[in-house]
């Protein structure tokens, strides 16, 4: 059974070789694509402090994708996600 299949296996690893080779030197877009996220990511205080009411609500709606809730008890702020890449920012940053 082994030479019966194998060479069908053997084959079908190559080509998805093949494909995975071929999507790597996509590569260069998406670190370009994340510089730029990056750098409007390390803008958002900035961005914060000059918007108005309705932006304020839309910038933590990006990072906060779910809601918020606060506690008065604790005087907290807490939520069950933050958005992946300000996530991975934060860990990033320490």
């Amino acid at each position: 059974m082994f030479d019966k299949y194998s060479g069908k296996y053997i084959a079908e690893k190559k080509a998805l070789e093949k494909h995975l080779a071929s999507c790597q030197n996509q590569g260069s877009n998406l670190e370009r694509s994340l510089d730029s996220e990056m750098s409007y990511a390390g803008k958002l205080i900035i961005m914060r402090d000059s918007a108005d009411y309705s932006q304020k609500q839309q910038l933590q709606n990006l990072i906060f994708p779910e809601c918020m809730y606060y506690s008065k008890k604790k005087e907290t702020c807490r939520t069950n996600r933050i958005n992946a890449v300000f996530l991975y920012m934060s860990k990033l940053a320490g």
